[in-house]
């Protein structure tokens, strides 16, 4: 089942919300971006690109 969330601006652009965590994929250990909100959470290129935007706003 796909479902569709929002979260804040002000959420998305604090950069110490953004973390970093591992899986397991084809026997090697992945690191990716994820940005936690309530249940949900983006993760991958979309919390990547995210994180670039708050990074770049916060200077």
């Amino acid at each position: 089942m796909d479902e569709a969330f929002e979260l804040p601006l002000a959420h998305a652009v604090d950069p110490a919300r953004y973390r970093v965590e591992q899986r397991l994929w084809r026997g090697q250990l992945r690191s990716y971006y994820a940005l936690p909100w309530g249940p949900y959470y983006v993760w991958g290129a979309t919390a990547r690109m995210l994180r670039a935007l708050a990074l770049r706003l916060a200077q």
